[in-house]
């Protein structure tokens, strides 16, 4: 079964596997639904040999846990469907293990209980029950309904209010010690059912701002003040940005955890960059001659670049992935030859300013540092921090259009052409 290839990127380099066999990498972003779409096949395998040879049986399966049902099984019948199952998956390249018991299976978190049709919560032996701490640094809407979310969820896994108070006192005292004043109590949840369906889907403008309960500013009701403002019921894109079509949802910040670790490897990515002679910051022939203060060696970066002529001064902002040095290479590259005229506006200006004979002169400066994108990222800083400065900036030569843009940084992660790179 050959669904998808794995590609590793080391050194600027991609390389792919020899091995053409089926396989899913740790922590890839659409593992869940590479796994339903391999689940989905091989259940339809199952099912159909089920249905093909024995009566009354029924089969399931979630991500890589699966259960088949068997009504008035015998010894040989479960070794023939075991042996069935592990000559399927061998066929598919795949191993599987078959566990047979009786009336009663934990599976996920739920207790199944064939004999009296009654079903409950279930957790893991030792298991430690933990929860966000009511006084942690999340919005207060998320902190308010974890509670009541707990306790639905124990109501659906619950066949009745007894199954329900057998369990619930392992998991009210988690709420309690995190502190948390919560009785839960059984409430019947309705299972399935028919939902209306909306008339129609509205296209919604989500604004995700950081929460942070160190910051006194209601982010939120200066963000739907300024719509309001500026996209009045009269102006033409109010039906494109209202309170209707545009919402607001707060993201929680970076826990303590994730901060140490990610401070703990930029120090560490410093001194092995040191160790190995990649930390110096400048190499110019005369440090005082360095356009940048002597950092030109400084990689993602967000710069600035002042030019003057006459009485006038225009900026332009721009950001390099590697090194300064080399942007501005390539800028002075645009500068001398005119087939790279067009390349920039910066170049465009200075060309403007040569064909006319007015002496100008460039400056520049660094504005932010930040990281670029990486696989399994979400954004990438050094694209944001850019198009944050082009926001700023004042007299900038910047088209507008530029904010638009799609992130370059993404396109050397794209999967094409892996045959011309080398194999593993």
């Amino acid at each position: 079964m050959v669904h998808r290839k794995s590609v590793l990127f080391s050194d600027n380099k991609v390389w792919r596997k020899k091995d053409k066999n089926f396989d899913i990498t740790m922590g890839a972003l659409d593992g869940a639904e590479a796994s339903d779409l391999v689940g989905i096949y091989l259940l339809q395998q199952i099912q159909n040999y089920l249905e093909s040879n024995h009566e009354g049986c029924h089969s399931g399966l979630y991500r890589d846990d699966g259960l088949i049902y068997i009504n008035n099984s015998n010894g040989p019948l479960l070794n023939r469907i075991e042996k069935h199952l592990h000559r399927l998956f061998k066929n598919n390249g795949m191993k599987i293990t078959v566990e047979q018991v009786g009336k009663i299976v934990n599976i996920l978190d739920v207790t199944l209980n064939a004999e009296t049709g009654t079903f409950k919560p279930f957790r893991k032996p030792n298991s430690n029950t933990t929860y966000v701490n009511k006084s942690s640094n999340h919005p207060p809407v998320i902190l308010k309904n974890i509670p009541r979310t707990i306790q639905d969820r124990l109501c659906s896994l619950s066949h009745s209010e007894k199954e329900f108070e057998e369990c619930k006192d392992v998991y009210q005292e988690a709420l309690v010690k995190v502190g948390y004043k919560s009785d839960m109590k059984f409430t019947k949840i309705q299972q399935g059912g028919k939902h209306r369906k909306r008339k129609r889907a509205r296209k919604i403008i989500w604004f995700n701002p950081p929460f942070s309960k160190n910051v006194a500013t209601d982010i939120g009701k200066q963000f739907f003040d300024l719509l309001r403002l500026h996209f009045p019921p009269q102006h033409p894109f109010h039906r494109l940005f209202n309170k209707k079509t545009v919402k607001l949802s707060y993201s929680t910040m970076m826990n303590m955890d994730s901060i140490v670790k990610a401070t703990n490897k930029k120090l560490l990515k410093k001194a092995e960059e040191m160790h190995e002679g990649k930390g110096k910051e400048c190499n110019c022939r005369k440090a005082e001659s360095c356009p940048v203060n002597k950092k030109c060696l400084t990689t993602g970066v967000v710069y600035e670049a002042t030019v003057k002529h006459g009485n006038k001064e225009s900026k332009y902002v721009g950001m390099a992935e590697g090194t300064f040095k080399s942007r501005l290479n390539t800028h002075k590259t645009t500068f001398r030859h005119d087939r790279y005229k067009n390349e920039t506006e910066l170049s465009k200006l200075v060309w403007r300013l040569k064909d006319r004979d007015i002496r100008h002169d460039i400056t520049w400066r660094l504005l932010a540092k930040a990281r670029t994108y990486q696989p399994g990222n979400i954004t990438c800083n050094l694209c944001l921090a850019e198009k944050y400065h082009i926001l700023r900036g004042k007299d900038l030569i910047n088209r507008k259009s530029e904010l638009l843009n799609k992130c370059p940084h993404k396109r050397k992660y794209l999967a094409v052409k892996l045959m011309k790179h080398p194999t593993l």
